[in-house]
Protein backbone atom coordinates (compact mmCIF):
# COMPACT_ATOMS: atom_id res chain seq x y z
CA UNK A 1 0.00 0.00 0.00
CA UNK A 2 1.46 3.41 -0.74
CA UNK A 3 2.26 5.39 2.23
CA UNK A 4 1.58 8.60 1.13
CA UNK A 5 -1.63 10.79 1.79
CA UNK A 6 -2.20 14.40 1.18
CA UNK A 7 -4.85 16.55 3.08
CA UNK A 8 -6.52 19.35 1.65
CA UNK A 9 -7.65 21.86 4.10
CA UNK A 10 -6.08 22.15 7.41
CA UNK A 11 -8.54 23.29 9.51
CA UNK A 12 -9.99 21.49 12.51
CA UNK A 13 -10.68 18.55 11.06
CA UNK A 14 -8.29 18.38 8.49
CA UNK A 15 -5.77 18.84 11.01
CA UNK A 16 -7.37 16.30 13.10
CA UNK A 17 -7.05 13.31 9.81
CA UNK A 18 -3.61 14.37 9.03
CA UNK A 19 -2.32 13.69 12.86
CA UNK A 20 -4.26 10.41 12.83
CA UNK A 21 -3.45 9.15 9.68
CA UNK A 22 0.59 10.32 10.53
CA UNK A 23 0.42 8.44 13.89
CA UNK A 24 -0.53 5.23 12.00
CA UNK A 25 2.42 5.51 9.59
CA UNK A 26 1.59 7.27 6.67
CA UNK A 27 3.45 10.49 5.06
CA UNK A 28 1.05 13.06 5.37
CA UNK A 29 1.52 16.84 3.13
CA UNK A 30 -1.43 19.01 4.33
CA UNK A 31 -1.94 22.01 1.35
CA UNK A 32 -3.60 25.57 3.02
CA UNK A 33 -3.87 28.43 1.57
CA UNK A 34 -2.83 30.73 4.68
CA UNK A 35 0.56 30.47 4.88
CA UNK A 36 0.93 31.78 8.17
CA UNK A 37 -1.07 28.75 9.20
CA UNK A 38 1.05 26.55 7.57
CA UNK A 39 4.30 28.13 9.01
CA UNK A 40 2.68 27.90 12.48
CA UNK A 41 2.03 23.92 12.11
CA UNK A 42 5.81 23.04 10.83
CA UNK A 43 7.61 24.94 13.26
CA UNK A 44 4.81 23.14 15.46
CA UNK A 45 3.56 26.70 17.27
CA UNK A 46 0.28 26.01 16.56
CA UNK A 47 -2.00 25.77 19.77
CA UNK A 48 -5.66 24.40 20.42
CA UNK A 49 -7.89 23.43 23.20
CA UNK A 50 -8.91 20.28 21.23
CA UNK A 51 -7.62 17.12 23.40
CA UNK A 52 -4.64 15.41 22.10
CA UNK A 53 -4.11 17.45 19.05
CA UNK A 54 -1.39 19.64 20.50
CA UNK A 55 0.41 16.29 21.78
CA UNK A 56 -0.09 14.48 18.70
CA UNK A 57 1.36 17.47 16.46
CA UNK A 58 4.66 17.95 18.56
CA UNK A 59 5.22 14.35 18.42
CA UNK A 60 4.14 14.25 14.72
CA UNK A 61 7.46 13.54 11.83
CA UNK A 62 5.98 12.24 8.81
CA UNK A 63 3.70 15.16 8.85
CA UNK A 64 4.28 18.97 7.30
CA UNK A 65 1.88 21.18 5.54
CA UNK A 66 2.32 23.16 1.92
CA UNK A 67 0.79 26.52 0.06
CA UNK A 68 2.40 24.80 -2.98
CA UNK A 69 -0.29 23.31 -5.06
CA UNK A 70 2.74 21.73 -7.42
CA UNK A 71 4.48 19.77 -4.08
CA UNK A 72 0.83 18.62 -3.42
CA UNK A 73 0.35 16.76 -6.26
CA UNK A 74 3.85 15.39 -6.40
CA UNK A 75 3.32 13.50 -3.28
CA UNK A 76 0.38 11.43 -3.56
CA UNK A 77 -2.39 10.94 -6.29
CA UNK A 78 -4.76 10.21 -2.92
CA UNK A 79 -5.95 13.52 -1.77
CA UNK A 80 -8.47 13.71 1.43
CA UNK A 81 -10.04 17.25 0.64
CA UNK A 82 -11.85 18.57 3.84
CA UNK A 83 -11.87 22.65 2.67
CA UNK A 84 -14.67 24.50 4.90
CA UNK A 85 -17.83 24.73 3.31
CA UNK A 86 -19.24 27.86 5.69
CA UNK A 87 -22.58 29.05 6.26
CA UNK A 88 -22.68 32.20 3.98
CA UNK A 89 -25.93 34.69 4.11
CA UNK A 90 -28.67 32.50 3.45
CA UNK A 91 -26.21 29.65 1.96
CA UNK A 92 -26.22 26.84 4.67
CA UNK A 93 -23.20 25.03 3.36
CA UNK A 94 -21.49 27.13 0.88
CA UNK A 95 -18.58 25.66 -1.64
CA UNK A 96 -17.43 28.81 -2.58
CA UNK A 97 -14.04 27.71 -1.38
CA UNK A 98 -14.07 24.09 -2.54
CA UNK A 99 -14.98 25.35 -5.94
CA UNK A 100 -11.99 27.77 -6.01
CA UNK A 101 -9.74 24.62 -4.83
CA UNK A 102 -10.94 22.17 -8.02
CA UNK A 103 -11.44 25.15 -10.37
CA UNK A 104 -7.11 25.25 -9.28
CA UNK A 105 -7.15 21.56 -9.67
CA UNK A 106 -8.72 21.96 -13.16
CA UNK A 107 -6.18 24.44 -14.65
CA UNK A 108 -3.33 21.56 -13.69
CA UNK A 109 -5.45 19.07 -15.76
CA UNK A 110 -4.46 16.51 -13.19
CA UNK A 111 -4.44 12.91 -14.48
CA UNK A 112 -5.42 9.76 -12.60
CA UNK A 113 -6.14 11.10 -8.82
CA UNK A 114 -8.36 9.55 -6.55
CA UNK A 115 -10.13 12.79 -4.92
CA UNK A 116 -11.92 11.83 -1.78
CA UNK A 117 -14.43 14.75 -0.30
CA UNK A 118 -14.98 14.39 3.62
CA UNK A 119 -16.06 18.07 4.10
CA UNK A 120 -20.04 18.66 4.00
CA UNK A 121 -21.33 19.04 0.70
CA UNK A 122 -24.87 19.44 -0.38
CA UNK A 123 -26.89 16.55 -1.96
CA UNK A 124 -26.13 16.76 -6.05
CA UNK A 125 -23.18 18.16 -5.77
CA UNK A 126 -21.14 16.00 -7.25
CA UNK A 127 -23.50 15.61 -10.24
CA UNK A 128 -24.23 18.35 -10.50
CA UNK A 129 -20.89 20.74 -9.66
CA UNK A 130 -17.94 18.98 -9.74
CA UNK A 131 -18.13 16.73 -12.61
CA UNK A 132 -17.76 20.08 -14.68
CA UNK A 133 -15.44 21.80 -12.49
CA UNK A 134 -12.82 19.29 -12.95
CA UNK A 135 -13.80 18.79 -16.73
CA UNK A 136 -10.25 19.27 -18.13
CA UNK A 137 -8.84 16.53 -16.04
CA UNK A 138 -9.04 12.74 -16.80
CA UNK A 139 -9.17 9.45 -15.24
CA UNK A 140 -10.22 11.17 -11.98
CA UNK A 141 -11.85 9.00 -9.47
CA UNK A 142 -14.34 10.92 -7.52
CA UNK A 143 -15.42 9.80 -3.76
CA UNK A 144 -17.24 11.09 -1.00
CA UNK A 145 -16.30 10.05 2.75
CA UNK A 146 -18.12 12.47 4.78
CA UNK A 147 -17.02 12.02 8.99
CA UNK A 148 -19.52 11.43 11.75
CA UNK A 149 -16.92 13.02 14.43
CA UNK A 150 -17.89 15.27 17.67
CA UNK A 151 -16.35 18.52 18.02
CA UNK A 152 -13.89 18.27 21.60
CA UNK A 153 -13.72 14.50 20.82
CA UNK A 154 -12.44 15.11 17.24
CA UNK A 155 -9.53 12.79 17.43
CA UNK A 156 -11.36 9.63 19.65
CA UNK A 157 -14.30 9.74 17.30
CA UNK A 158 -12.64 10.06 14.21
CA UNK A 159 -10.26 6.82 15.24
CA UNK A 160 -13.36 4.83 16.75
CA UNK A 161 -16.36 5.41 14.51
CA UNK A 162 -19.68 3.52 14.21
CA UNK A 163 -19.79 3.83 10.56
CA UNK A 164 -17.73 4.54 7.71
CA UNK A 165 -19.84 5.63 4.78
CA UNK A 166 -18.26 5.97 1.45
CA UNK A 167 -19.72 7.16 -1.48
CA UNK A 168 -17.62 5.10 -3.95
CA UNK A 169 -16.55 6.58 -7.76
CA UNK A 170 -16.44 2.44 -8.21
CA UNK A 171 -15.25 -0.69 -6.48
CA UNK A 172 -11.70 -0.19 -6.84
CA UNK A 173 -11.73 3.36 -4.99
CA UNK A 174 -14.10 1.74 -2.09
CA UNK A 175 -11.88 -0.94 -1.83
CA UNK A 176 -8.85 2.06 -1.47
CA UNK A 177 -10.89 3.72 1.24
CA UNK A 178 -11.88 0.38 3.16
CA UNK A 179 -8.04 -0.79 3.63
CA UNK A 180 -6.98 3.03 4.60
CA UNK A 181 -9.51 2.89 7.28
CA UNK A 182 -8.82 -0.94 8.01
CA UNK A 183 -5.08 0.08 9.12
CA UNK A 184 -6.50 3.23 10.87
CA UNK A 185 -9.30 2.92 12.82
CA UNK A 186 -8.99 1.61 16.77
CA UNK A 187 -11.93 -0.07 16.62
CA UNK A 188 -13.93 -2.05 13.88
CA UNK A 189 -16.09 -0.10 12.49
CA UNK A 190 -18.96 -1.39 9.60
CA UNK A 191 -18.42 0.09 6.13
CA UNK A 192 -21.48 1.12 4.44
CA UNK A 193 -20.36 1.42 0.51
CA UNK A 194 -22.99 3.07 -1.56
CA UNK A 195 -23.23 5.75 -4.56
CA UNK A 196 -21.63 8.99 -4.34
CA UNK A 197 -25.17 10.78 -4.79
CA UNK A 198 -26.74 7.88 -1.86
CA UNK A 199 -23.70 9.54 0.15
CA UNK A 200 -24.75 12.67 -0.04
CA UNK A 201 -28.01 12.04 1.40
CA UNK A 202 -27.59 9.58 4.00
CA UNK A 203 -24.96 12.22 5.66
CA UNK A 204 -27.63 14.22 6.28
CA UNK A 205 -30.49 11.88 7.09
CA UNK A 206 -28.49 11.09 10.31
CA UNK A 207 -28.34 14.31 11.66
CA UNK A 208 -31.89 14.95 10.89
CA UNK A 209 -32.77 11.80 12.34
CA UNK A 210 -30.96 12.32 15.63
CA UNK A 211 -32.59 15.93 15.93
CA UNK A 212 -36.02 14.22 15.34
CA UNK A 213 -35.20 12.06 18.69
CA UNK A 214 -33.98 15.10 20.85
CA UNK A 215 -37.07 17.01 19.78
CA UNK A 216 -39.18 14.03 20.50
CA UNK A 217 -37.47 13.44 23.90
CA UNK A 218 -38.00 17.15 24.57
CA UNK A 219 -41.37 17.23 23.68
CA UNK A 220 -42.87 14.30 26.01
CA UNK A 221 -40.33 15.51 28.79
CA UNK A 222 -42.55 18.92 28.14
CA UNK A 223 -45.97 16.82 28.36
CA UNK A 224 -44.76 15.10 31.40
CA UNK A 225 -43.32 18.68 33.16
CA UNK A 226 -46.81 19.44 32.69
CA UNK A 227 -48.90 16.25 33.81
CA UNK A 228 -48.84 15.64 37.64
CA UNK A 229 -46.80 12.75 38.85
CA UNK A 230 -45.72 11.98 35.50
CA UNK A 231 -41.57 11.74 34.99
CA UNK A 232 -40.24 12.32 31.58
CA UNK A 233 -36.86 10.21 32.63
CA UNK A 234 -39.08 7.44 33.65
CA UNK A 235 -41.25 7.65 30.34
CA UNK A 236 -38.42 7.78 27.83
CA UNK A 237 -35.76 5.30 29.46
CA UNK A 238 -38.64 2.72 28.93
CA UNK A 239 -39.37 4.24 25.21
CA UNK A 240 -36.20 4.04 24.25
CA UNK A 241 -35.85 0.19 25.79
CA UNK A 242 -38.03 -0.75 23.11
CA UNK A 243 -35.18 -1.86 20.44
CA UNK A 244 -36.94 -0.75 17.73
CA UNK A 245 -36.11 2.92 19.22
CA UNK A 246 -32.89 2.92 21.17
CA UNK A 247 -31.92 5.22 24.25
CA UNK A 248 -29.14 7.15 22.21
CA UNK A 249 -29.83 10.76 22.03
CA UNK A 250 -33.77 10.33 23.72
CA UNK A 251 -33.07 12.03 27.36
CA UNK A 252 -34.94 15.28 27.72
CA UNK A 253 -33.10 18.73 28.40
CA UNK A 254 -31.87 21.63 26.55
CA UNK A 255 -32.63 20.94 22.45
CA UNK A 256 -30.39 20.61 19.74
CA UNK A 257 -27.47 22.98 18.21
CA UNK A 258 -23.96 23.70 17.23
CA UNK A 259 -22.24 23.31 13.75
CA UNK A 260 -23.93 20.63 12.27
CA UNK A 261 -27.28 19.40 13.56
CA UNK A 262 -29.02 22.75 12.79
CA UNK A 263 -27.30 22.97 9.16
CA UNK A 264 -28.02 19.72 8.46
CA UNK A 265 -31.69 20.01 8.93
CA UNK A 266 -31.79 22.83 7.36
CA UNK A 267 -29.84 21.41 3.93
CA UNK A 268 -32.40 18.10 4.34
CA UNK A 269 -35.45 20.80 4.33
CA UNK A 270 -34.03 22.69 1.50
CA UNK A 271 -33.17 19.90 -1.03
CA UNK A 272 -36.57 18.21 -0.50
CA UNK A 273 -38.80 21.11 -1.64
CA UNK A 274 -36.15 21.34 -4.86
CA UNK A 275 -37.95 18.18 -5.40
CA UNK A 276 -41.44 18.78 -4.52
CA UNK A 277 -41.43 16.74 -1.17
CA UNK A 278 -42.99 18.12 1.59
CA UNK A 279 -40.16 18.98 3.71
CA UNK A 280 -42.80 18.19 7.33
CA UNK A 281 -40.68 15.64 9.33
CA UNK A 282 -37.26 17.44 9.60
CA UNK A 283 -39.27 20.69 9.69
CA UNK A 284 -41.40 19.60 12.54
CA UNK A 285 -37.38 18.71 14.65
CA UNK A 286 -36.78 22.02 13.68
CA UNK A 287 -39.55 24.17 15.24
CA UNK A 288 -40.28 22.33 17.99
CA UNK A 289 -36.42 22.77 19.40
CA UNK A 290 -37.63 26.25 18.62
CA UNK A 291 -40.47 26.18 20.59
CA UNK A 292 -39.01 24.07 23.39
CA UNK A 293 -36.43 27.11 24.31
CA UNK A 294 -39.74 29.34 24.84
CA UNK A 295 -40.84 26.36 26.52
CA UNK A 296 -37.80 26.09 29.14
CA UNK A 297 -37.47 29.90 29.25
CA UNK A 298 -41.34 29.81 30.72
CA UNK A 299 -40.30 27.64 33.10
CA UNK A 300 -37.19 29.17 34.44
CA UNK A 301 -39.46 32.44 35.13
CA UNK A 302 -41.71 30.62 36.62
CA UNK A 303 -39.79 30.88 39.28
CA UNK A 304 -39.69 34.43 39.63
CA UNK A 305 -36.40 35.56 40.89
CA UNK A 306 -35.11 39.02 39.58
CA UNK A 307 -31.74 37.41 37.98
CA UNK A 308 -31.05 34.48 36.14
CA UNK A 309 -27.54 32.93 35.80
CA UNK A 310 -26.53 30.42 33.00
CA UNK A 311 -23.27 28.30 33.25
CA UNK A 312 -20.95 25.91 30.77
CA UNK A 313 -23.34 27.46 27.85
CA UNK A 314 -21.42 25.55 25.33
CA UNK A 315 -23.39 23.73 22.54
CA UNK A 316 -21.69 20.60 23.76
CA UNK A 317 -21.67 19.91 27.74
CA UNK A 318 -18.22 20.81 29.46
CA UNK A 319 -16.45 20.98 26.44
CA UNK A 320 -13.09 21.93 26.81
CA UNK A 321 -13.15 24.36 23.85
CA UNK A 322 -15.17 27.31 23.51
CA UNK A 323 -18.32 26.25 21.34
CA UNK A 324 -21.57 28.34 21.30
CA UNK A 325 -23.13 28.11 17.81
CA UNK A 326 -26.35 27.56 18.30
CA UNK A 327 -26.32 27.08 21.91
CA UNK A 328 -29.75 25.97 22.79
CA UNK A 329 -28.86 27.16 26.37
CA UNK A 330 -27.70 30.64 24.86
CA UNK A 331 -31.02 30.79 23.26
CA UNK A 332 -33.47 30.62 26.41
CA UNK A 333 -30.82 33.11 28.11
CA UNK A 334 -31.63 35.32 25.31
CA UNK A 335 -35.45 35.05 25.34
CA UNK A 336 -35.34 35.86 28.92
CA UNK A 337 -32.77 38.25 28.46
CA UNK A 338 -35.11 40.00 25.95
CA UNK A 339 -37.85 40.26 28.80
CA UNK A 340 -36.24 42.76 30.55
CA UNK A 341 -35.04 40.74 33.14
CA UNK A 342 -31.02 40.56 34.32
CA UNK A 343 -29.47 37.11 33.08
CA UNK A 344 -25.55 36.84 34.26
CA UNK A 345 -23.38 34.05 31.50
CA UNK A 346 -20.92 32.15 33.95
CA UNK A 347 -18.39 30.63 32.43
CA UNK A 348 -14.85 30.43 31.40
CA UNK A 349 -12.90 33.57 29.91
CA UNK A 350 -13.08 31.49 26.34
CA UNK A 351 -16.35 31.24 26.25
CA UNK A 352 -17.22 34.42 27.87
CA UNK A 353 -15.57 36.08 25.01
CA UNK A 354 -17.26 34.32 22.46
CA UNK A 355 -20.66 35.09 24.05
CA UNK A 356 -19.75 39.20 24.31
CA UNK A 357 -18.80 39.08 20.74
CA UNK A 358 -21.98 37.80 19.53
CA UNK A 359 -24.51 38.53 22.22
CA UNK A 360 -22.53 42.34 23.85
CA UNK A 361 -24.28 43.87 26.14
CA UNK A 362 -27.78 41.62 26.41
CA UNK A 363 -25.93 39.73 29.03
CA UNK A 364 -23.89 40.20 32.04
CA UNK A 365 -21.09 38.07 32.92
CA UNK A 366 -19.45 36.26 35.22
CA UNK A 367 -15.82 34.04 34.83
CA UNK A 368 -16.08 31.22 36.04
CA UNK A 369 -12.89 29.87 38.08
Amino acid sequence: MNKNIGVVGIGRLGLVNSLCFENKGYNVLGYDINKKHAENINRKNFKTDEPRVNDMLNKSSNFKVTTNIDELLKHSKLLFIIINTPKIDDEVYSHIYLNKFFNLLNSKKIDSYHLIVSCSVKPGYFNNELTELLKDCTNLKLSYNPQFVQQAILVKTFLNPDMILIGEHDKEAGDEIVNLYETLCDNKPRFCRVSVASAEICKFSIATFVTLKISFANFIGDIADLTKNANKFDILNAVGLDSRVGNKCLKPGWGYGGVCFPRDNGVLIEYSKKLNIPSFIPDAAHNFNEYHAEFLAQQILNDNKREYEFSDVSFKNNSPIPLIEESHKLKVAKIIANKGYKVIIKDNIKVINKVKEEYGNLFNYSVKL
